[in-house]
């Protein structure tokens, strides 16, 4: 998972095979959103209109039993932020189908080059560094009572992706 929300400018080879993983068909990268507060800070309204300038594509992880409701009803912030993404010009589907319509692409490779591989892994360590730097620093401004997020090593439970791509 990636802080960015164009997930396809960090991972612009996805989908991909790893030949050291035969049996994994595919791979690919996803922006950060495991838990509510990850998901509205990767998703804020300036990140949108990045995306939408960038003609990006966004595949974001999520749990959403994971600070999404109270309860009873979706965070406010959450449904804001879900309601102003709709309203934007995009190709809103399954991941899956972003991930099928890129590999239609004429660029794309089954296979990168190996550098890229660890290049991406290189990035990915960097940016879960970042991350918990991050969420240490918020625990400490908070008294050390942490910012009511949950660990991001969770299942996926639920894949969406957004693409300013036409098909």
């Amino acid at each position: 998972m990636f802080r960015d929300i164009n997930t396809l400018k960090i991972d612009p080879f996805m989908p991909y095979h790893d030949p050291r993983r035969p049996y994994v068909k595919y791979w690919f990268s996803a922006s950060h959103g495991a838990v509510g507060s990850s998901f509205c800070d990767t998703l804020h309204e300036a990140n949108q209109d990045r995306l939408v300038a960038e003609g990006g594509a966004c595949i974001m992880y999520a749990h959403l039993a994971c600070g999404f409701h109270d309860g009873t009803r979706l965070l406010p912030r959450f449904r804001q932020l879900m309601q102003r993404l709709a309203g934007l010009p995009g190709w809103f589907v399954p991941a899956s189908t972003l991930l099928d319509f890129l590999r239609q692409r004429p660029s794309w490779r089954p296979e990168p080059e190996p550098h890229y591989l660890q290049r991406l892994q290189w990035n990915w360590l960097f940016s879960r560094m970042v991350s918990s730097t991050t969420r240490l620093a918020r625990q400490v401004g908070n008294g050390g009572g942490g910012n009511g997020t949950a660990p991001s090593e969770t299942r996926v439970e639920d894949e969406a992706a957004t693409s300013n791509s036409r098909a």
